[in-house]
């Protein structure tokens, strides 16, 4: 009997081991799982240009559309109208810093103009003759932010906007009488792709220019859809 109850504390110590062994390891476990990887920072690759040139063209599709010749009846004692219509496009000039992978900072300056004749005509619509050479000119002057959201190879995928002045002119008077306005103007980049190398690159890009004064001075809306340009980087 009193070998039986000297061998009843340790059959308790040797349960209370067995129970404690497995407990153990199941928190190590739970400790384990509800770790979290650290998480790395995202590390973008070094610029070795920082300078950007580029020289390019835009289209001129809201001006072909708004100015244009037009069939009209002549008045009885004859009239003044406008004809053969020329359209210069659009021609940019732009710089631009990366200040790092995704960021670049700079200036541009464009130019887009239309020309005409006005023509003198009779009461029977007979073309007698020409008058001068009418024009009017946009002249846009804006700084300009870049953002590159990807880069691989010879290829950047690229978003841009620029906002600044844009500068009205030519022979013709608008309804206050001037020669010369001024407004604000915005460049908008939705897609730029870029495809060169260290030093020589062309880009295309897909876009609007607009400037707005009032509903009677429209003088850019939605032009230069489409550009294409060649550059430099140093």
């Amino acid at each position: 009997m009193k070998t039986v109850l000297h061998y009843i504390p340790c059959a308790f110590l040797l349960v209370g081991l067995l129970w404690a062994v497995p407990a153990a390891g199941q928190t190590d476990s739970v400790d384990t799982r509800s770790a979290k990887p650290r998480k790395e920072k995202k590390v973008y690759p070094p610029v070795h240009q920082h300078h950007e040139l580029r020289v390019g063209w835009g289209d001129m599709m809201f001006e072909t559309l708004v100015w244009h010749e037009r069939d009209l009846l002549p008045s009885m004692n004859g009239d003044i109208f406008a004809k053969n219509f020329r359209y210069t496009q659009h021609w940019f000039a732009e710089y631009l810093y990366r200040v790092n992978f995704w960021f670049g900072v700079g200036g541009m300056v464009d130019y887009g103009g239309v020309y005409w004749d006005k023509i003198n005509r009779d009461a029977a619509g007979n073309e007698l003759d020409k008058l001068y050479t009418a024009w009017f000119a946009n002249i846009s002057i804006m700084p300009v932010l870049r953002f590159t959201y990807y880069e691989k190879n010879l290829v950047r995928l690229y978003s841009a906007l620029g906002y600044g002045l844009n500068i009205n002119t030519g022979t013709e008077v608008d309804y206050k009488g001037r020669e010369t306005a001024c407004a604000g103007v915005l460049n908008l980049t939705l897609l730029g792709v870029s495809v060169g190398n260290d030093r020589v690159f062309g880009s295309i890009e897909l876009g609007g220019m607009f400037s707005i004064a009032n509903k009677q001075e429209i003088y850019l809306l939605d032009s230069r859809i489409f550009t294409a340009s060649i550059g430099v980087r140093l």
